[in-house]
């Protein structure tokens, strides 16, 4: 060793040792920290390892002469006095910006101390203070500092930080690495623990925060619109975050912008969302969308206590609202017509494209403004259910919504200018109103029956599009609801392969001479997917009657186990005409039903004919009902556009007994084209077909009603009333909310026919009978 450092005598007392480590270790290092120099410079490696052989020989050597303890209080206390006596007073004699600057120094200084105690006693850190379960040098040291320094000026410290703080917010430019360092010292004196930050500073700076919050808040609502506030507010949660990343941890600035958002948006959502002019509804109607994205990145924080509930339901509100205007004009514009006669379905077409309009339209801010929360389409759901079920008079949404289909995929449809693309756009927009209707058995039931006239009469602009549209309703209700409509248009393609095939066997057979000049084509229908239609035993003529008699030796040979079925009344047919004196010499064509060809067909026996005749000659029966169905067909070919037929009355003289109606070739006729389709007088027959319609989907909810509350009891086998009328519902409000009296007269009714039964002890029981 060097002669510098002289040999101890052993065994070392503590007064010796100490007086040793005192002068050639803190000493120096108390000089160097007041100084400024650096520490290393002044401590060779001899230096070092003879300060550190001191303190191991006072803590190994044989008792009684072990002096751990000792020395663990003298370096508490060297700590102590030399915090009190030098550095606190250094700090406390400074003032504002400075004193932050000298606590600052003074901190880093003590950490150099730390390390300096930490390495020189490195042996009383590992072996003493562990086995005496005291606090280790460095958190000794933290103690020191935070007992006799930070304890005595926290309190100005935070005030002139929080100051500093404040100018930053006033625009001000400020220090920010001493703002930094003064935070770091809170957060290290805590020694792994940030209660000490949290109760020192945090909480006071958060207070702070919501003050300063809560007062310009006060004043922008009153002064500002509401686009204004948000921008506002958006600046001001920016600059917020970007303060607490600089100085503050991520608990802080947690914390510190759920005040914010507290303050700024929450305690003055309702006013803001209010404002006359530039409040959410004005947002909305102007189409303002970055305000309303803005609004939805704001109050969709986790501060906003209220969230987006309120914005939500204004928004339903409004909707509700327009959609009521558009049902109430709707209304009076039907009334209106119910009076004077005037066309429907150009104000159904209407209606329905307005309320897409609308959907489309808020359906929109949702998805671009509103972050396509649950929250808004909920409340758009809510107000279209409300208003697009509401009665409309004379005809139902349902109803209303499958013409519109009607016309968008009809050839001969008023908006043929579309192209494909833009009609399955439609078709889509049309399917998210079929999701709100509560009466889809019915929607489905009328559109079944414009299917069937579309894909019968060959009216249909497109079988891809039918296929989608199919599709569509497919994926919104499911398999069962859609697979009538897809079994029609499978039928659709089956029946072309076999017309083709019954061609192919007319000629291998070399029957069609039979069959004459006539183009007989038959499509073959599977029942049970189609519309239910009336059979009738009309005599055909006997061309007619010779195709149907070859198409059925042709059918049954290929197959013995289906039976055919003639539906006349959905038969078309082209005649051709000749010997009108008004079309010199030229013939023309009429496009007619199965019905109207007969009747024309008995004409070319027979100038003229009674109405009795008439009925005789093609075996219609004599009810009111086939009497009122053979007018339908005459007076179509009497009426004032098409008069191919003349009508008079001759007197009979008998008593009680009607004039007789005689009908004869209108030789007058003049026809302005060569082909001619002779029409139905639709307006009766629309409305019979739609009482039929309506009367088929009630028996059909009768039995579904039926069979769920049989599925319920089969499962349940005991319920009460009340419960079974819940569940029903439930089961069946995908297609119609049943009503709770229909219910208990179908309950009745299986009570009646022995399906279930009532308990003996309470009526409103129910059990299953097996």
């Amino acid at each position: 060793m060097s002669n510098s450092f002289p040999r101890f005598p052993y065994p070392l007392s503590f007064e010796e040792g100490w007086s040793f480590i005192w002068n050639k270790g803190f000493l120096p290092l108390q000089q160097c920290l007041e100084s400024g120099m650096d520490s290393r410079k002044k401590y060779g490696a001899e230096q070092w390892m003879a300060i550190y052989n001191t303190v191991y020989t006072l803590c190994t050597q044989k008792p009684p002469h072990i002096y751990a303890d000792q020395l663990y209080v003298s370096i508490k206390e060297t700590e102590t006095q030399y915090l009190r006596e030098r550095v606190l007073p250094s700090v406390k004699s400074l003032h504002d910006e400075f004193k932050l600057k000298e606590l600052v120094h003074r901190w880093e200084n003590h950490k150099v101390m730390m390390r300096w105690i930490r390495k020189i006693f490195g042996y009383l850190d590992r072996f003493y203070v562990k086995r005496a379960q005291k606090p280790t040098l460095d958190e000794l040291g933290y103690n020191c500092f935070r007992d006799n320094v930070f304890q005595a000026v926290k309190a100005e410290a935070r005030s002139i930080v929080l100051s500093l703080l404040e100018k930053e917010r006033m625009g001000e430019i400020v220090d920010q690495l001493l703002i930094q360092s003064v935070v770091r010292i809170f957060v290290e004196l805590g020694n792994g623990s940030l209660k000490l930050y949290t109760e020192e500073l945090e909480t006071p700076y958060l207070k702070a925060v919501a003050e300063y919050c809560k007062a310009v808040s006060n004043r922008w609502a009153e002064e500002d619109s509401f686009p204004v506030y948000m921008i506002r507010v958006e600046e001001a949660l920016e600059d917020e975050v970007r303060r607490c990343k600089t100085y503050f941890t991520e608990q802080t600035e947690e914390r510190s912008l759920l005040i914010c958002e507290a303050e700024l948006l929450d305690a003055h959502q309702l006013k803001l969302l209010m404002k006359e002019h530039s409040g959410f509804i004005p947002l909305l109607l102007q189409g303002r969308k970055s305000d309303l994205a803005r609004w939805y990145r704001l109050f969709s924080r986790p501060g906003v206590s209220q969230g987006i509930e309120p914005a939500a339901e204004m928004l339903r509100t409004q909707i509700l609202q327009e959609g009521n205007d558009v049902v109430k004009a709707f209304r009076a514009r039907l009334e209106q017509n119910d009076k004077g006669g005037g066309e429907k379905s150009s104000h159904g077409q209407e209606f329905i494209e307005t309320l897409m309009e609308i959907h489309e339209r808020y359906l929109e801010v949702i998805i671009t403004c509103l972050g396509s929360h649950a929250r808004f389409y909920r409340a758009i759901k809510e107000a279209f259910e409300s208003f697009l079920n509401q009665p409309l008079g004379s005809v139902t949404s349902a109803e209303l919504l499958s013409t519109y289909c009607d016309i968008l995929l009809k050839a001969s449809g008023e908006i043929r200018h579309l192209s494909e693309d833009a009609i399955e756009e439609k078709l889509e927009k049309v399917v998210k109103l079929f999701s709100y209707l509560s009466e889809k058995d019915l929607f489905g039931e009328f559109y079944r029956k414009q299917l069937s006239k579309r894909l019968l009469f060959q009216r249909s602009l497109s079988e891809d599009l039918e296929r989608s549209f199919i599709t569509k309703l497919k994926m919104t209700c499911g398999s069962q609801y859609t697979s009538k409509l897809e079994g029609m248009v499978t039928d659709m393609h089956l029946s072309r392969e076999v017309q083709e095939g019954f061609h192919v066997w007319l000629q291998s057979n070399a029957i069609q001479q039979v069959l004459g000049n006539i183009d007989f084509n038959v499509t073959v229908l599977t029942t049970g997917h189609w519309p239910t239609y009336k059979s009738d035993d009309i005599y055909l003529p006997e061309e007619l009657s010779r195709c149907l008699s070859v198409f059925q030796e042709y059918y049954d040979s290929r197959t013995s186990q289906r039976k055919l079925r003639w539906v006349h009344s959905l038969g078309v047919g082209t005649l051709h005409c000749y010997g009108f004196p008004l079309t010199k010499g030229k013939s023309f064509e009429l496009q007619v039903s199965t019905h109207q060809m007969c009747i024309l067909l008995l004409f070319n026996d027979a100038e003229r004919l009674s109405f009795q005749s008439i009925r005789k000659s093609l075996n219609v029966g004599n009810s009111e009902q086939d009497v009122e169905g053979l007018k339908k067909y005459l007076n179509s070919l009497c009426n004032s556009k098409y008069p191919i037929l003349s009508k008079s009355t001759t007197a009979i003289h008998e008593e009680n007994a009607e004039n007789e109606e005689l009908y004869e070739i209108n030789l007058k006729f003049a026809p302005l084209s060569r082909r001619i389709k002779i029409p139905l007088l639709m307006a009766r027959i629309n409305q019979e077909e739609k009482e039929a319609t309506r009367t088929a989907v009630d028996e059909d909810r009768r039995h579904a009603i039926e069979a769920a509350i049989v599925r319920i009891m089969k499962s349940r086998r005991t319920i009460d009333h009340q419960r079974l009328i819940v569940e029903v519902s439930q089961q069946l409000m995908q297609l119609f909310n049943p009503d709770p009296k229909v219910i208990k007269a179908r309950i009745e009714d299986l009570i009646t026919r022995e399906y279930i039964e009532r308990d003996e002890q309470n009526s409103s029981l129910y059990k299953y009978v097996a």
